[in-house]
């Protein structure tokens, strides 16, 4: 197998050059997920909300310090947080865009048109079988919610809807069903992030429920396989050479087909003319519907040529672009955590940038 930087883009991210920046104004939830980042699956958890003022500063200090892009809104459940349009609203008159992470539970057409109003540009919903959620068994449950949101996020328009998937070994098997919802819903799900579930916050007192050993090369496998990912861009593990940590697949396609993939030449161009004109790195778009004439301008990179040719098939119909992103998570490697280099979920805590994963790691050891 060829090394990854060989068909693969080395995002240039850096900890002061970071198009993510990731803050948290709640860690209240309704949910307690297996093994979550925040330790609200555990007893003794406390829940809180953060001062508003207190997250206007973060908000400065990413702009400041990490020359930001986009602001992950996450926790914690972000919908419970009192004051988050107001935090949005804030983000968005700095100039970012706005992508907010959810179990979706609290989230009505009411509460969309207002997160719409305030300028939110994207929302994350994770919905899967393990968190608890009443009614929500089985993988076929997991779509009729998936299916649910994309009616809303239809009929209120103007915000961009992603869903997130954690997976197991034993979802491998599953991902034919997932990955042909999402393909047939192209037109409103424009980001679709599968993360492998890794012991982080387990209470290793108890038999675990859920197997961990899948690996990033496996998912990745099986995704290929599906011809529904064509690896394009990552960012690698800080201890383990050769490994990426975050894997990017690029899809332009209409309907239900997919016309082709964006490769490593063609994001690298991407990214290096948005930071031309921006002095920023790229990170969400706020439209994933390909304009009319977008792709004739790289017509000379034949992964383009060739999905021009195939665009001759399908005038009619609109193009969209999905992107797929595989995560592996941290991993514990002896006395250190093997992470993502550049990491774009880093945020503030007592003054200081921390992996936002291993939060509550660091704070037990103070």
């Amino acid at each position: 197998m060829k090394a990854i930087e060989q068909y693969c883009y080395r995002l240039p991210w850096t900890a002061d050059d970071n198009p993510n920046g990731w803050i948290e104004p709640t860690t209240f939830c309704q949910l307690k997920c297996p093994g979550c980042y925040r330790g609200v699956d555990k007893e003794g958890h406390k829940s809180e909300h953060f001062l508003l003022e207190e997250l206007k500063k973060q908000v400065d200090a990413h702009i400041r310090e990490r020359n930001i892009q986009t602001l992950s809104i996450a926790g914690g459940e972000p919908l419970l947080y009192p004051e988050l349009p107001e935090l949005i609203s804030y983000a968005t008159e700095k100039g970012l865009r706005t992508m907010i992470y959810t179990n979706g539970i609290g989230l009505d057409e009411q509460l969309l048109g207002k997160l719409k109003q305030a300028g939110a540009t994207q929302i994350l919903v994770h919905v899967d079988r393990f968190q608890g959620r009443k009614g929500v068994n089985s993988i076929t449950d997991v779509i009729r919610e998936h299916r649910k949101y994309c009616e809303l996020f239809r009929k209120t328009g103007g915000v961009n809807l992603g869903f997130i998937q954690p997976v197991t070994k034993a979802c491998l098997a599953e991902l034919p069903l997932l990955t042909g919802f999402f393909s047939q819903n192209r037109d409103i799900i424009s980001l679709v992030v599968f993360t492998l579930y890794r012991e982080i916050c387990w209470d290793h007192k108890k038999k675990p429920t859920i197997d961990t050993s899948i690996t990033i090369d496996e998912l990745i496998s099986h995704l290929t396989g599906h011809k529904v990912f064509r690896a394009a861009s990552y960012l690698p593990s800080t201890h383990t050479p050769g490994e990426p940590a975050w894997v990017f697949s690029y899809a332009i396609g209409t309907g239900n087909r997919i016309l082709g993939f964006l490769d490593k030449r063609v994001y690298r161009s991407i990214q290096k003319n948005y930071y031309r004109y921006k002095a920023r790195h790229l990170f969400i778009s706020k439209n994933y519907q390909v304009k009319p004439g977008g792709l004739h301008k790289y017509f000379y990179f034949p992964s383009i040529f060739r999905i021009l040719v195939k665009r001759l098939s399908h005038p009619a119909k609109d193009l969209f672009f999905q992107t797929y992103l595989v995560i592996r998570g941290p991993l514990k490697k002896g006395d250190h955590w093997d992470l993502c280099d550049g990491c774009p979920d880093a945020m503030y805590y007592k003054g200081k940038l921390e992996p936002s994963c291993l939060l509550e790691e660091i704070q037990r050891r103070n």
